[in-house]
């Protein structure tokens, strides 16, 4: 009955420790839930393994689920049964069901494609049975139920006879262990014997639920869990229970299963209060359930995956524990703290500064909130073993746990210190600067500086008098100020071009390598002391940009933070040395220097706390792999091979190509970039792919970066061009185009020769023509010189005929006056003689052809247009055309001027002119 009391008494002691432990929290490992709503399955995960790839692999009861780290995928059976077991071995994750086994392998797609194995097993032997666990052993892998089981070596599946109904297979270093719920626990050997390990029959009326090496250095030694009898320690044959005083409460919450891990913690998974890390020598380490932050209180199943990380099946959803993070977690699940913006350790006491007020623990006790503090704290500043609160509404002092206001003024958002003045330190407000002064050993408020009202979030002095400052809205500035500090002297603002900062809102102020350096959102600056004015910070700048500079005040210089958005990077001047996965507060006071080489981060929900002195960490940082391709136009998966590098056709330019880096954290992002193109990085959108279109004809390199990582990992992409640009395209192009140009050719020579001809025929026709222009201008010519000699014979016989009647008319008259002595017979010889020399008809005759001659066609045509034209008419016409005076006509026709007039006027009606019009210009124009 006395030990009955103790074992009651020790079970009570123990439960309050754990629900003290609940109610208060607890520094621990970092804790990652993944719920249903997140991978989309089934709430139960029977089983938990890990492939070769890093992927994790879950027996759902909806099928096998695997993720990546970026993405979850759920493959069903064919048969639609519930997946109860799973074991990953080499590229093959093997699965069990009710009455069937088989083997699941991803190709190059990133697609599983099912291989069942139950086709060859004797039906007999698995018709009903459900396989609850499958064990790798060496070469083997055995497929278990509760009364069967079968060993595989990847070409046949023996049975391997068991004495009973059994419990789970154990694999304890190289050991295979089994319980038979008849007589105990054996071991199965390689040739498949099977050993009844002496003393063990006390187990034969317990359900085993785990069977570990003894944790610690005892050899041979076996930790024993049961389902409803505690847990036990087997040694030298025996079994005795493993801290009694917890046997009640191991009982009560039933523990499900356990597991050694490498680093030597003991796991025990519960049914009714989560999970239990004890250290090596047995000393409760953490203990995660629904209280501190694990979504469900019920473990399935447990594994350890190949970076030391404890994954949780449970009954509703599955979680991962970084067990051996030196980074420890406080989770805030009740939100008891709020946002945490700043932390310090002052007087043993660790301070928590939130946007609900400001909260102080001692080791093991609650989180209290400091009287009179509630509101905004944004800053905890240790100086001198003093501890200053820059809060929203003033500052405060903190002394004995208990704050009082030494400052009224508002928003007390940062302190900053002058070189060369232990005795005065400055601090930024809503309102501007305020000073403050050590008197007495103590620091108090001065006084506000005059000059500036603009609200300062950030300030840094490098000289005494120069104050650079930041605010939320309003940029970055520097202040001169006097040598008292109560009067700014000088504003100059650099926000704008002119300035060199091109951004001004929300402006990230710090000082690197003793220079200034301003972050705008997307590009860091540092002030050019020449030029006077900022410029780009080129290393800053280098690869991913996305971080903020956050340094520890009072740690060492050499070490430095880039906060990112998802992860924080620490630096070592400018080698990154450590990459922490948590995603921090990125306010100016998210990091802070607690205690020795302790840091500790603020964090959304709580806080985590880094050992500069243990800087390790299980889960290393691995490079992005590439999961597959996606066409977006067909919607087909395109092959990767190792080489990553892909040569696709001109209707697949238009892409999702899928990444993951099995790395299991949260709020992971990622940026990319396409070269040639641009050298700007770009944010993925979606966390586990990025997509390209309408990718033109080329070779690119597709890059694509972890944020917090410098090494980005690269697709090589060639996209050929379309079948109308193709190399036979081409050619086809070139063949058509030559043989074009040969029949153009051929066309144009033949065409070339047809003009060749042509123009000789043409040049032979303008030879005939130029010919016969000549013979015509010769005729035109002789015409002429037959008109010339026609018009000087004309003028000829006109003056002989009127000099020889002349001469007759003055011998008749000289004849008739007898003042002569002429006779009868002279008279008449010479009388016959004139007669003679007058024109007679024959001239008459000759003058009248050679007339005829030259002016035919004047003529011809003149008779044609004018038909009531006598010959007479058409001579005078001639005369007039030959532009002889009516003197010189008249003789032709033997008639007087007179005469001729009429004959002139006659001609003038018949050819229908007025008297004002002229008949030699009228015949010069009739052709």
């Amino acid at each position: 009955m006395q030990r009955l009391s103790s074992q009651a008494y020790g079970y009570f002691i123990w439960t309050m420790l754990l629900l003290a432990g609940a109610v208060r929290g607890q520094h621990g490992p970092a804790l990652v839930n993944y719920t249903v709503a997140q991978y989309n399955a089934h709430n139960q995960n029977w089983s938990v393994t890990q492939s070769e790839d890093h992927t994790i692999h879950s027996a759902n009861t909806d099928g096998l689920l695997s993720f990546n780290g970026n993405e979850w995928q759920l493959n069903r059976l064919p048969s639609g049964k519930i997946v109860r077991s799973v074991c990953a071995a080499g590229d093959r994750i093997y699965v069990g069901a009710y009455a069937e086994i088989g083997y699941w392998q991803k190709d190059k797609c990133g697609n599983y494609k099912y291989t069942e194995l139950t086709p060859a097993v004797s039906a007999a032997w698995i018709e009903k049975e459900e396989i609850w666990n499958i064990v790798r052993s060496g070469k083997n892998i055995y497929f278990q139920s509760f009364s069967l089981l079968l060993k595989y070596d990847g070409n046949r599946l023996e049975k391997v006879g068991l004495p009973g109904s059994i419990m789970f297979l154990h694999q304890v270093d190289s050991r295979l262990l089994i319980q038979s719920l008849s007589f105990g626990i054996y071991e199965i050997f390689n040739d498949d014997h099977i050993e009844l390990l002496k003393g063990t029959e006390f187990f034969a009326d317990k359900i085993v639920t785990g069977i570990t090496p003894m944790p610690g250095k005892m050899k041979q030694a076996l930790l024993i869990t049961t389902s409803r009898h505690g847990v036990f320690s087997f040694s030298d044959h025996k079994a005795s229970h493993w801290h009694p005083e917890m046997t009640g409460y191991f009982v009560d919450v039933q523990i499900n299963h356990s597991l050694l891990t490498k680093g030597g913690l003991l796991v025990l998974g519960t049914i009714r209060d989560g999970v239990l890390l004890f250290s090596a020598d047995g000393q409760l380490q953490h203990h995660f359930h629904t209280a501190n932050g694990l979504q469900n209180n019920t473990v399935i199943s447990m594994y350890e995956d190949l970076d030391g990380q404890l994954w949780l099946g449970l009954d509703r959803g599955i979680s991962v524990v970084r067990i051996h993070d030196s980074t420890q977690y406080y989770s805030d699940v009740a939100g008891t703290l709020g946002t945490v913006y700043t932390m310090a350790m002052h007087e043993n006491q660790l301070y928590v500064g939130t946007n609900q007020g400001l909260y102080k623990s001692v080791a093991g006790s609650y989180f209290s909130l400091v009287k009179g503090t509630q509101g905004q704290v944004w800053q905890l500043f240790h100086v001198d073993d003093q501890l200053l609160c820059g809060h929203n509404e003033g500052t405060f002092s903190i002394i004995g746990g208990n704050a009082s206001r030494i400052s009224p003024v508002t928003g007390g958002w940062f302190f900053g210190g002058i070189p060369g003045r232990s005795d005065v330190l400055l601090q930024g407000t809503y309102t501007g600067l305020a000073v403050f002064r050590k008197r007495v050993g103590k620091w108090v408020f001065s006084h506000k500086v005059e000059g500036y009202t603009q609200p300062i979030k950030k300030l840094i002095c490098q000289k005494p008098g120069q104050v650079w400052v930041a605010g939320p809205n309003t940029g970055v500035a520097l202040l001169t100020l006097d040598a008292t500090f109560t009067q700014v002297l000088k504003v100059r603002d650099f926000s704008g071009q002119q300035g060199g900062l091109p951004q001004h809102l929300n402006a990230d102020l710090a000082e690197f390598e003793g220079q200034i350096a301003v972050y705008d959102g997307t590009t860091y600056f540092t002030f050019d002391t020449t030029e006077l004015k900022f410029r780009e910070f080129s290393w800053l700048n280098e690869g991913n940009a996305d971080f903020l500079i956050r340094k520890i005040h009072g740690a060492h210089q050499n070490d430095w933070f880039k906060v990112f958005a998802d992860s924080i990077v620490w630096m070592k001047g400018r080698t990154r040395f450590q990459l922490i996965p948590l995603k921090g507060n990125r306010d100016y006071h998210g990091i802070a220097r607690l205690a020795d080489s302790q840091v500790g981060f603020s964090l959304n929900e709580g806080y985590a706390v880094l050992d500069l002195a243990h800087p390790e960490w299980s889960a290393k940082e691995r490079p992005l792999q590439w999961s597959r391709v996606i066409s977006s136009t067909t919607g087909s998966c395109i092959p990767l091979d190792d080489s990553r590098s892909l040569e696709l056709p001109f209707e697949e330019n238009s892409l999702k190509i899928y990444f993951y880096d099995a790395l299991f954290t949260f709020g992971k992002s990622y940026k990319y970039r396409i070269k040639p193109g641009s050298d700007n990085w770009k944010t993925c959108t979606s966390g586990g792919y990025t997509e390209l279109t309408n990718l033109s004809p080329g070779s690119y390199e597709i890059e694509v970066l972890r944020m917090g990582s410098n090494t980005p990992t690269t697709l090589y992409l060639t996209i050929l061009p379309p079948w109308y640009l193709s190399s036979w395209a081409i050619l086809i192009y070139l063949v058509a185009i030559g043989s074009l140009a040969f029949w153009m050719i051929r066309l144009f020579n033949r065409r070339l020769m047809r003009e060749k001809q042509r123009l000789e025929l043409e040049n032979d026709r303008i030879l005939r023509e130029h010919k016969i222009r000549m013979e015509n201008d010769r005729l035109v010519q002789d015409n002429l010189m037959k008109s010339r000699e026609l018009a000087n014979a004309t003028m000829h016989l006109v003056q002989k005929n009127t000099l020889l009647q002349d001469i007759k008319d003055e011998i008749t008259a000289i004849r008739k006056t007898g003042d002569h002595v002429l006779t009868a017979r002279d008279f008449q010889l010479i009388m016959r003689q004139i007669n003679d020399n007058l024109t007679v008809q024959e001239d008459k005759n000759l003058f009248d052809q050679s007339f005829e001659d030259v002016h035919a066609p004047f003529l011809k045509k003149l008779k044609a247009d004018f038909p009531s034209l006598s010959p007479a008419d058409l001579q005078l016409a001639a005369y007039i055309r030959m532009n002889l005076a009516s003197k010189e006509i008249a003789p032709l026709f033997n008639i007087s001027l007179r005469g001729l007039e009429n004959k002139r006027y006659r001609l003038r009606k018949k050819l229908g002119l007025s008297n004002d019009d002229s008949l030699s210009d009228f015949f010069l124009t009739h052709e």
